[in-house]
């Protein structure tokens, strides 16, 4: 699920971005090391990740080509957009704050993991907020949300108008979580962490501030328009099947989670499909 909160601050935008959950999954210690594997088993999964990564890319690249077309952006707009997206995703590291909070709540061996988890994926989990909220009695099935903030000095007459800016990162455990098998914390959080990893909201918020800067768009225009939703459920699916591809420990999780409950009007059986082939490549 993806929401978002904008705040002005008069020439300071600060918005709040991009909240994603998953629901149950299953067996193993997710944070233990992986086995040795054979030479067939590594080149099995080194080909798939370079072709799924292949895939992805090139879907993204024709939804974000078919989106700008149909928001009314001027070719030079919309490349300008293209433009500082790669520039902050490149670049997000050197705006991210170094001081964070770790809810001192989190059980140790969930620590462990998630930091773990952010580590292996070249997140420093000092530029990770890990904060505990409680349960909302309205969603019992949230049980944890990748969110990120940008802050940033709207300069209007600046090429791009985005100035100064600053991330922030937070990966959000709601309660009930803590009831969890440690199998199925793996697949809830390895999902946000992927996210986190790479950069959705950040592609997603600049999006919507450029709408906002050249169209006057507000978020309602681009909720309903059909590319924009695209996008989101193509990231939503890029969680998962990123995830898997890089850990077999994630790769079982996350079958596990999906043979039990499916991604509502967003990963379907087809989705679920693919998380099979993976595991199964790991296996060989």
């Amino acid at each position: 699920m993806i929401r978002y909160i904008m705040k002005y601050h008069k020439s300071l935008f600060l918005l709040i971005f991009f909240y994603c959950y998953a629901l149950q999954g299953i067996s193993l210690p997710w944070h233990s090391n992986t086995g040795p594997k054979t030479s067939t088993t590594q080149l099995t999964i080194n080909q798939k990740r370079t072709a799924v990564k292949k895939q992805h890319m090139d879907k993204e690249k024709l939804i974000l080509k078919h989106l700008g077309k149909s928001l009314g952006f001027t070719k030079h707009e919309w490349n300008e957009c293209l433009q500082t997206i790669k520039y902050m995703k490149k670049n997000a590291h050197t705006f991210i704050s170094a001081k964070s909070y770790h809810d001192p709540d989190i059980p140790e061996e969930l620590y462990t993991s998630i930091t773990t988890l952010l580590c292996n994926n070249n997140i420093d989990p000092n530029g990770v907020n890990i904060i505990v909220h409680k349960t909302h009695s309205d969603k019992p099935y949230t049980f944890a949300a990748a969110q990120t903030r940008l802050n940033y000095s709207y300069q209007p007459t600046f090429t791009p108008f985005i100035q100064q800016p600053h991330i922030t990162c937070n990966l959000i455990l709601y309660e009930q979580i803590f009831n969890e098998s440690s199998s199925n914390q793996c697949a809830l959080i390895a999902h946000e962490v992927e996210h986190l990893c790479q950069q959705h909201t950040l592609m997603m918020v600049i999006i919507e501030q450029y709408a906002q800067h050249y169209l006057q768009y507000s978020k309602a225009v681009l909720k309903h328009n059909h590319y924009f939703q695209q996008l989101k459920v193509l990231h939503e699916e890029q969680a998962e099947i990123y995830a898997a591809l890089k850990d077999e420990h994630v790769a079982q999780a996350l079958v596990n989670l999906r043979s039990e409950k499916l991604y509502p009007n967003c990963l379907d059986e087809k989705h679920y499909y693919h998380l099979v082939e993976i595991n199964n490549a790991w296996k060989i």
